[in-house]
């Protein structure tokens, strides 16, 4: 893996032993990055080639939220917020995403990524209650 994009993933984070609680740092963290690269690649679609605005003021939003959740991850160390931000903020965003699509284009199956994300960043008890 490049350097640079290894750091973006991984922000400098180094462990020598293992511990379950880093691990969930480090996948918030690669999620968090994938999630707004993803979400930038929908601002230029959703702005440049198929005009609907109101969609790209979501994945704008989205994108926002979501960077200030990495900022307070990775400059703050604070995970229990971070994690509680980037699920608040995808469980509206896929809702919104499917009201304003009206579940047209596939658009329902990206409320399939969040029970992975929820349970990962929360742990299972409580990434299960979410979901419930």
């Amino acid at each position: 893996m490049k350097p640079k994009l290894k750091e973006l993933l991984f922000a400098s984070f180094e462990y020598e032993e293992y511990n379950p609680q880093q691990t969930k740092i480090l996948l918030l963290n690669a999620m968090l990055f994938i999630t707004i690269t993803i979400n930038i690649i929908f601002m230029f679609i959703n702005f440049f080639i198929t005009h609907t605005y109101l969609m790209f003021f979501v994945n704008l939003t989205i994108v926002f939220s979501l960077g200030c959740a990495l900022y307070i991850l990775r400059e703050k160390g604070q995970y229990d917020i971070s994690s509680y931000i980037g699920n608040a903020i995808l469980f509206i965003a896929f809702i919104s995403i499917v009201i304003l699509k009206q579940s047209e284009s596939y658009s329902m199956i990206w409320t399939v990524f969040f029970a992975p994300f929820a349970i990962i960043t929360l742990g299972a008890r409580k990434g299960l209650s979410l979901i419930h």
